[in-house]
């Protein structure tokens, strides 16, 4: 199991707290403090495969840490961690009109769903093509999204709610279902 960032909501503060795991795969993670956590998407799995493995959900308590936070106040012994080998991947190409890749822009994709606009929300992901504008974002959970190029974003800006509805109108619609693969090419005017 990966190292897990949980994400102390009300301090904004990372833990990485170390993780116990037994020969049956059940295991304990010890030292949270009280209070409401969300994990990371910069945990591995979340955006990067381990080996071929994908992180599909982390339910405590019946609540996603993937989706909404979780107020801990005692110990809980109801949590189930899902993995995968099959996740979605939005590719394609950013280029200008001349068809020249445009690598200094982000590719930006995000729930159409408002709810999910949140820092560190794994429904809201942004790349940097490579040198050809050839991107890739993977393991977004099913769903609409809208997919749009942008220059002039900080790493990590695209979770800001107000920088995405400033974004919505000219961002494309992309619907994924679970392990879906699709291409979509994108052009910069």
């Amino acid at each position: 199991m990966p190292v897990p960032a949980f994400m102390n909501v009300a301090s904004s503060a990372y833990v990485f707290p170390p993780a116990q795991i037994d020969s049956g795969g059940g295991f304990r993670i010890t030292g949270l403090l009280p209070g409401p956590y969300r994990l990371s998407t910069a945990t591995q799995a979340v955006r990067t495969p381990i080996g071929g493995w994908w992180l599909k959900s982390l339910v405590v308590n019946g609540h996603d840490l993937l989706d909404s936070p979780l107020e801990l106040r005692q110990d809980v012994d109801d949590a189930v961690v899902t993995f995968t080998d099959r996740a979605t991947e939005i590719t394609g190409t950013l280029t200008d009109t001349r068809g020249n890749g445009v690598p200094e822009m982000f590719v930006v994709a995000f729930s159409a769903d408002r709810s999910a606009w949140f820092f560190n929300s794994r429904r809201v992901a942004g790349v940097r093509p490579d040198a050809q504008g050839r991107y890739a974002i993977r393991n977004l959970p099913p769903g609409d999204y809208r997919i749009v190029a942008v220059p002039d974003l900080d790493q990590g800006e695209w979770f800001d709610p107000a920088v995405l509805e400033r974004l919505l109108p000219a961002a494309v619609a992309v619907t994924l279902t679970p392990a879906e693969k699709k291409a979509h090419d994108l052009v910069v005017r």
